[in-house]
């Protein structure tokens, strides 16, 4: 259904942070909270932009199988480091001279491989039956955190057909937002223990993860952590964006962005810059090197004076300017996001999150 706003961000600078030259990026934008549960609803969302246009992200997927599991035996990316001052400007790749260090050095003190001091991963039961991982600690964390109080903690380990089965069953952690030509809760289902969006080429799903679902996704909150369990099965020229993003739908607000990426490639930062109306780029970005198609785990600590970015478990970048002030929700968008695109899926082991205390 039509929004009542719409704002329009390209992360096409991700075409020179993955050095590629497919990957021109996704638009998003942010549907008002009128259409919240019903129709479209929720935050920023990809653009209904056609798959003629090279790169871009018109929106994807369609039904998971039942039963769908991890990769036996994946392992996770290690080592992970930071692209220091990498930035996008909105719609167009980096300008000239806005070098992207070859190296990806290290953020100071964060510790891409070994954790970080004062950063607890995150811990929790046994990964499902079926999910074998080498990244640290992939079970749901359960509990509060030092300094963070746990509002969500949810794992997906009850079956759901796709479409409205799936939305009833998740009413209380999950508020989808459809849109005919490019999201789809028809495209959502639940097995294996994960949220599987199904990748057929065509369309995809978007919506809110919040503790109270529907009756809570559009109010946010102001700071918090954000972490989420996830991978792509194949879906070579599929993306996601998983965001922060204002509830105010106004993009100046700030936007918080990761991971986000096409699956055939690798997972990023791209954190936005605050007070700049409804035109701001990417006022810093990493590329992780890591890989969609095995698991991860992406957390996103947002306090009033830095947004912290962990990778399962260790701090790679560390942002201490254009901090958000307002409140926000923790948004999902898969769709694809290139001209040749490949059947797959995307799947979500668990999202947990937490309000500061």
């Amino acid at each position: 259904m039509p929004h009542s706003t719409t704002r329009v961000l390209r992360w096409s600078g991700v075409a020179v942070l993955l050095s590629c030259v497919s990957c021109d990026g996704l638009v998003l934008g942010g549907p008002s909270a009128d259409d919240a549960g019903v129709g479209d609803a929720g935050g920023a969302h990809l653009d209904a932009g056609g798959a003629s246009d090279a790169g871009e992200l018109p929106d994807a997927g369609h039904p998971g199988d039942a039963g769908a599991t991890g990769d036996a035996g994946a392992t996770d990316d290690a080592g992970a480091t930071d692209d220091a001052g990498a930035t996008d400007d909105a719609g167009d790749p980096l300008d000239a001279g806005e070098a992207v260090d070859a190296g990806r050095h290290a953020d100071a003190g964060s510790t891409p491989d070994g954790g970080d001091a004062g950063h607890a991963p995150d811990a929790g039961h046994p990964p499902d039956a079926g999910q074998t991982d080498a990244g640290p600690n992939t079970g749901l964390p359960i509990g509060d955190l030092p300094g963070w109080k746990q509002v969500l903690a949810e794992d997906f380990t009850t079956a759901a057909s796709p479409g409205a089965a799936f939305t009833t069953t998740y009413a209380s952690s999950w508020c989808p937002y459809d849109d005919t030509s490019k999201y789809k809760q028809a495209n959502l289902s639940a097995s294996g223990g994960n949220m599987v969006v199904a990748l057929d080429g065509s369309t995809g799903a978007a919506g809110a993860w919040a503790a109270g679902g529907c009756s809570t996704a559009w109010v946010g909150t102001t700071y918090g952590r954000y972490s989420v369990r996830f991978k792509a099965v194949n879906g070579a020229g599929n993306g996601t964006a998983i965001m922060v993003w204002p509830v105010s739908d106004i993009w100046g607000d700030g936007e918080i962005d990761y991971p986000e990426g096409n699956f055939d490639e690798t997972l990023s930062v791209f954190h936005h810059g605050v007070g700049c109306g409804n035109a701001c780029g990417a006022s810093d970005g990493l590329d992780t090197g890591a890989s969609f198609q095995v698991w991860h785990i992406a957390t996103v600590e947002w306090t009033a004076t830095s947004v912290v970015y962990l990778l399962d478990g260790a701090v790679v970048k560390t942002v201490t300017h254009d901090i958000p002030t307002t409140p926000h929700r923790y948004t999902m968008q898969v769709a694809p996001n290139a001209t040749s695109v490949s059947t797959g899926q995307m799947l979500i082991d668990w999202v947990a999150i937490y309000t500061q205390n």
